[in-house]
């Protein structure tokens, strides 16, 4: 398993992770948001590497181009929402 700063980051991750992630229902949303918040408040970061293990260890995914989409969607949406978190931490 991969370090976080805190142990809080890594239980978002693994709540994350042990449901649906790759559905993007709105309670998936809510334990990816409850991840990425405890990951920025940390300033902590997770690699394209670090993702790609943890999902194989933990979903029985076996179509690479999926995982691989998956990992690019997943990657996209955090460098977003961490260039939205630094704006606005520099407008308030």
């Amino acid at each position: 398993m991969i370090k976080f700063k805190s142990k809080e980051t890594e239980k978002y991750l693994k709540n994350w992770l042990n449901g649906h992630p790759e559905s993007w229902h709105s309670m998936d949303y809510e334990k990816f948001y409850n991840f990425i918040t405890s990951l920025f408040k940390e300033d902590d970061f997770i690699t394209e590497s670090e993702l790609r293990s943890l999902i194989i260890e933990n979903k029985e995914w076996k179509d690479e181009k999926f995982i691989t989409r998956f990992i690019d969607d997943v990657l996209t949406k955090i460098n977003e929402l961490r260039n939205y978190f630094d704006y606005m931490q520099k407008r308030i």
